[in-house]
């Protein structure tokens, strides 16, 4: 999976199946931003919880704002965060993303 394609995933898991502070993942709740990222990536993700440092790795790369990896559960868990700002935030990352992605292609393509 591309980056893009992970974030846009992590979105959509967050937005249908819930969104939580302060735990990676809670059943019938959701997810944080990192839980969310580390299921997109690794299907077994709510029994064996691997998966949160390629998770770390793609928000890292792609981040929507500055950020360094211990403020995105920090800025996850602030009391005053929002799920839809979660969800905004991981679909500026994708585009993000998407864009640093075409890029690439472009210049492998051009050389």
């Amino acid at each position: 999976m591309k980056d893009s394609e992970v974030l846009e995933c992590a979105a959509k898991k967050i937005e249908e199946e819930g969104w939580v502070q302060n735990n990676y993942y809670a059943r019938d709740e959701g997810y944080c931003v990192v839980g969310a990222v580390a299921a997109c990536l690794n299907p077994d993700f709510t029994r064996n919880y691997l998966g949160i440092g390629q998770a770390a790795d793609v928000l890292w790369q792609n981040r929507p704002q500055p950020m360094t990896f211990l403020t995105f559960t920090r800025w996850n868990d602030a009391p005053e965060r929002t799920k839809e700002e979660v969800i905004a935030a991981l679909l500026s990352a994708a585009e993000k993303a998407r864009a640093r992605e075409a890029k690439e292609a472009n210049a492998v393509r051009d050389s």
